[in-house]
């Protein structure tokens, strides 16, 4: 396997992303490949994690039924006028799991991606 290649079986795009976050030289990675694959495979493995530390965890996976994204904290609003406030639930893996809505009237919280699908239609209250 290449350089390149070994670099997108870690999650890189290409050698130039490592090289915007080390300044080192393609040709330097590709030697490093060759002759040093522990210290490739290292800071290869550094660079996702940068990379993914840099990510907004914030950020849900599903914009409102508008197109608007939305983050932790954000208010949605369906169109009978019923509110929640979007919340992550701890421990939960599956995204569909962990992206929440807490509605103000009570009860128990109703999974994110139902609610700005086309059957919940709910949109983000600027």
């Amino acid at each position: 396997m290449k350089a390149h290649e070994q670099a997108k079986a870690y999650g890189l795009k290409n050698l130039k992303q490592i090289t915007e976050y080390t300044g080192k030289k393609p040709a330097t990675l590709r030697r490093w490949h060759r002759e040093e694959f522990r210290l490739f495979k290292a800071v290869c493995l550094g660079v996702v994690a940068i990379i993914d530390s840099e990510v907004d965890t914030n950020l849900a996976p599903w914009p409102d039924f508008n197109g608007h994204p939305l983050h932790v904290g954000d208010t949605i609003i369906h169109p009978d006028g019923e509110r929640g406030v979007i919340f992550l639930s701890p421990g939960s893996c599956e995204d569909a799991d962990k992206w929440l809505v807490h509605y103000v009237g009570g009860g128990n919280p109703s999974r994110l991606c139902l609610q700005v699908g086309f059957d919940g239609r709910a949109v983000k209250v600027e």
